[in-house]
């Protein structure tokens, strides 16, 4: 298709060497699903794609979040692990290390 390679389950979504950096978007565009969701349903009209090119857009977004979700988890996990399977350093040593680990990935700590 053109060069394009779809991505699995989609229609409309694929990747092409030298579009986007290689990042999925909207076959034929330069439009990534993250900014076509981000920017709403005005994107339709004023970017000249279709409903369906739409939905998918946001369909896409909404799997993407679920797999970074399920990744969060897993480091979530994995430094659960560590922390009990460690049993050289103190109680406090392991918390505030913990706690340094989940706010460099991000995570919210108290």
């Amino acid at each position: 298709m053109n060069g394009w390679n779809l991505i699995p389950g989609y229609k409309n979504i694929g990747t092409k060497e030298g579009v986007c950096g290689g990042d999925p978007t909207i076959i034929g565009t330069r439009l990534e699903p993250i900014f076509i969701a981000s920017y709403g349903p005005g994107a339709i009209e004023d970017f000249g794609i279709t409903q369906e090119q739409y939905e998918e857009a946001v369909r896409w977004i909404v799997q993407e979040i679920k797999r970074l979700c399920g990744e969060r988890d897993k480091l979530i996990e994995g430094l659960r692990m560590c922390l009990l399977n460690h049993g050289c350093w103190r109680e406090e040593d392991y918390v505030a290390y913990i706690r340094d680990l989940l706010k460099e990935i991000g995570v919210t700590v108290e």
